[in-house]
């Protein structure tokens, strides 16, 4: 099996990990999966910053670069403003937001997430093309960050009043386009250059910064103060990170 398709699968799995965990937690609170949520992100953080724009920068230079991860930032900025977060696991007051037609959104969840795992497919595909990278890195990140992504997609359906059985079977549904990601990726890897792969990857990168601001920033601006257990959580995730990351470079 390709590189790209196994580590597509394995990304995958742990978001039906996720949601496998959701499902057996159902009744517990939120706060439960916090570390993993802001931890995550955190290691999500680390890797765009420290090893997905370096590596784009290479290829596209600074004016390209740019353009393609505020293109991504963009995207989910928009799709989250205008209809509904693409983070299940950092905007699920949207559902009181959309209160009391809670089901009516539910194919709102579903375009939001296809989108978003699609993306995440995307990156593992573009990473695995690009020379430069192993891609290693972005691929654990990712799965990291579907955990709780598949924790919180579930409770978030089931939240719409929707049975278990059929929000486990939604949630695997669309976490499943993480594939379609990956073989998009290896439809396209022999007809396009080195500088269509890093444009795309930069272009995700900018998705992925949305994900982790619109995780970060909620807890940096809760009043009375910040939730600094939720920001320890984010900064062990980025140290820990980029201490994997320097050791992937050597």
């Amino acid at each position: 099996m390709n590189i790209i398709m196994i580590r597509s699968t394995f990304a995958t799995g742990a978001a039906l990990l996720g949601i496998a965990l959701g499902a057996g937690m159902l009744r517990g609170p939120r706060s439960r999966i916090d570390p993993l949520i802001y931890g995550a992100a955190g290691i999500l953080l680390a890797v765009v910053l420290l090893d997905i724009i370096p590596e784009s920068y290479h290829q596209l230079g600074v004016v390209a670069l740019i353009a393609a991860t505020v293109s991504g930032f963009a995207v989910f900025a928009l799709v989250s403003y205008t209809l509904i977060s693409v983070c299940p696991a950092c905007g699920p007051a949207d559902i009181r937001r959309h209160s009391p037609n809670a089901r009516s959104i539910v194919p709102l969840i579903a375009a939001a997430l296809t989108l978003h795992s699609f993306m995440d497919g995307a990156a593992i595909a573009s990473s695995s093309l690009m020379a430069s990278s192993s891609g290693t890195p972005i691929v654990v990140a990712i799965m990291l960050h579907k955990v709780p992504e598949g924790i919180a997609l579930f409770g978030l359906l089931v939240s719409t009043g929707m049975l278990s059985i059929r929000a486990v079977a939604i949630s695997v549904l669309i976490e499943s386009t993480t594939e379609l990601g990956g073989v998009a990726g290896l439809l396209v890897q022999h007809s396009v250059g080195a500088s269509v792969i890093a444009f795309v990857l930069a272009h995700v990168a900018g998705g992925f910064l949305y994900l982790c601001g619109s995780t970060i920033w909620p807890a940096i601006r809760t009043r009375p103060k910040p939730q600094f257990r939720s920001l320890a959580y984010t900064l062990c995730g980025f140290t820990a990170a980029a201490a994997l990351l320097l050791i992937f470079k050597e």
